[in-house]
């Protein structure tokens, strides 16, 4: 703000000098050797600017940080389900296989019946989940058999893959009970069927 001082001089043109009335004197409302509050202004400002500048950059870097460190879990947890999966398949193919020799060897140590009856009982067992055989005697075209199933649907399923397997008729379930002294449901079962007869040529 600019302000003119009329009074500034009155008292010397009181005394009668020459050179007229004194001049106004002209001064601005800034003290002086006082800080300009515009260059104040746009220091502070330029402080700020910086200062976002800073933390915008920093919260940038932490951004870019956290997506990669993400990414890199989300890979290495891809990875982790891959090798669970492969593990599982081959853990089903051992068991599968375990469970194949065990029901074989079970029945050729049980009786002497043809190697094609045997290899055929074992297609079915093995396609069942949740079952095996512990006897199987052959009596002419009469088969009988008995084992432990988890339950009673794996029985039902025996059943029907016997019937579907062309190899063996009239399926019947003698027996299924639970077993009392198992830690798990488990139940016996007894099944007897009759071999289907090779077509002459």
């Amino acid at each position: 703000m600019i302000r003119i001082n009329l009074l500034a001089e009155k008292s010397k043109g009181k005394k009668g000098k020459r050179g007229g009335p004194p001049a106004p004197m002209i001064t601005t409302g800034m003290p002086a050797g006082g800080v300009n509050i515009f260059l104040m202004a746009g220091i502070c400002l330029a402080l700020a600017g910086a200062y976002l500048w800073v933390q915008y950059n920093h919260y940038q870097d932490e951004a870019k940080k956290i997506a990669a460190d993400t990414k890199h879990e989300q890979e290495e947890s891809k990875k982790l389900e891959e090798v669970a999966v492969k593990y599982d398949q081959a853990k089903k193919e051992a068991d599968q296989y375990e469970r194949q020799v065990k029901v074989i060897d079970g029945l050729r140590g049980a009786q002497t019946g043809p190697v094609k009856l045997l290899s055929k009982l074992s297609d079915v067992v093995n396609s069942t989940d949740a079952v095996w055989l512990n006897n199987m005697a052959e009596n002419g075209d009469n088969v009988s058999m008995d084992g432990v199933a988890l339950s009673t649907i794996a029985i039902a399923n025996l059943i029907t893959n016997l019937s579907n397997s062309g190899y063996f008729t009239s399926v019947e379930l003698r027996d299924a009970t639970e077993d009392p002294g198992s830690r798990f449901h488990q139940f016996n079962f007894a099944i007897t069927c009759t071999k289907v007869q090779a077509k002459k040529t």
